[in-house]
């Protein structure tokens, strides 16, 4: 997780000031155990927290990662390697954003039709 101080349970790190933080967020989550979840899952500091969480309270979750043409290949190598050190079952989706007719009309007045401009 670059540039990402927050390592939940990878290593056997000790959780940082960050996490504790957000713990006050977490503690007003509840997760029923008799059912399976799926998270949207990034590999960066917010799910990884979220996904450590889950697994801490014994929630049964899968990570999905959604591959768009827009992020770089070290996010998929970083969320499959957090997973993975988190010991939880991890699927790539493969999207191609830019088929979506609903997509392309917002485009022209979006930050990616500006920034692809420059």
């Amino acid at each position: 997780m670059r540039g990402c101080e927050l390592r939940p349970r990878i290593a056997g790190e000790a959780r940082t000031a960050e996490l504790a933080a957000k713990r006050g967020l977490m503690e007003c989550l509840s997760f029923d155990k008799t059912k399976a979840y799926g998270l949207a899952f990034s590999g960066g500091c917010d799910s990884a927290c979220l996904l450590a969480e889950m697994l801490d309270a014994g929630v049964d979750v899968k990570a999905y990662l959604v591959k768009t043409a827009f992020q770089a290949d070290f996010e998929l190598e970083d969320a499959r390697l957090v997973a993975q050190q988190l010991g939880v079952d991890f699927e790539l989706i493969e999207a191609d954003v830019l088929a979506e007719e609903a997509v392309c009309a917002i485009a022209s007045v979006s930050c990616l039709a500006l920034c692809s401009t420059v």
